[in-house]
């Protein structure tokens, strides 16, 4: 474990950060750069870049076509009934909506630090909106926050014998415990943002060996 801060961390941090778990905390893949932080005054959030929205939109763009297509095919309806072509290219429509409204909105979800009310949160619903606080799953005080944890996990495609690292973003809280903030394939920009978020916290920044 390497630490990586110009400031020299309380006790209760370094006993945090050498006593973490460095095992992956998500499933999630990617091989590109998912977010940017941006720093504004006394709130520090992550925002989508564009990339992430049109990878998904071309993602499911190709499944929903090839669906689309294959309805129309003769041999395709002549197999199924014509009777059954309208109805199901009504619930592909219906699907396709649904589908893109929710994967959007998850892509969308926030990822909050606050000093103004003291939180860091991911998803539509601040703690302010909340009358019991302690429910909340993606929400932590930030003075419960010891430091950042950067840790690097091994990916191999399914379809050739290429691999990829992807990196996780974890906060490392004073109970031992860890919360995932994001996924991302870029390195050298989760390297710098981490840095500048570890500022605005007034945490470290831990890394894994491999990094």
């Amino acid at each position: 474990m390497q630490t990586s801060t110009g400031k020299s961390p309380q006790t209760t941090e370094e006993s945090n950060l050498r006593n973490t778990n460095w095992s992956p905390l998500t499933t999630t893949n990617t091989n590109f750069t998912t977010h940017r932080l941006i720093v504004d005054g006394d709130v520090a959030h992550f925002k989508p870049v564009v990339m992430l929205y049109i990878f998904t939109l071309l993602f499911y763009g190709a499944f929903f076509g090839l669906s689309f297509y294959a309805l129309s095919h003769s041999d395709f309806q002549e197999q199924i009934g014509h009777q059954l072509v309208l109805p199901l290219n009504v619930v592909l429509v219906i699907a396709a909506i649904v589908t893109v409204y929710v994967i959007f909105k998850k892509l969308s979800s926030p990822i909050v630090f606050s000093k103004i009310n003291g939180w860091f949160w991911k998803g539509h619903d601040s703690p302010d909106t909340k009358s019991n606080q302690t429910e909340l799953k993606n929400a932590i005080k930030l003075d419960q926050i010891a430091g950042l944890q950067i840790l690097g996990k091994r990916q191999h495609s399914t379809k050739s014998t290429r691999s990829y690292v992807n990196y996780e973003l974890n906060l490392i809280l004073e109970d031992h415990s860890r919360i995932n903030v994001l996924t991302s394939g870029g390195l050298i920009s989760m390297l710098v943002e981490a840095e500048e978020l570890g500022d605005f916290l007034d945490v470290p920044v831990v890394k894994s060996k491999d990094i």
